[in-house]
């Protein structure tokens, strides 16, 4: 398993914290898409989050999540 920045294992989710400033060039939005690839090819779903949503909106952020790990989402 490569280093993610969150993983419910049992759950075989990975979240990953996005933020603009680490994520706005090329190389780095298409390793992140092979990251997830590699990811699912292991059976692992990845859950992108972005900076502006967590601040925007954490607590959707932190239903979703929920919701996802009850099964109510994938």
């Amino acid at each position: 398993m490569r280093e993610v920045d969150a993983l419910y294992r049992e759950a075989r989710l990975i979240i990953e914290l996005d933020s603009w400033r680490h994520h706005s060039d090329r190389d780095s939005f298409e390793r992140d898409r092979a990251k997830d690839a590699a990811a699912l090819a292991d059976g692992f779903r990845t859950l992108r989050s972005t900076h502006r949503r967590l601040s925007a909106g954490g607590e959707q952020e932190a239903a979703t999540i929920r919701a996802i790990l009850a099964g109510g989402a994938g």
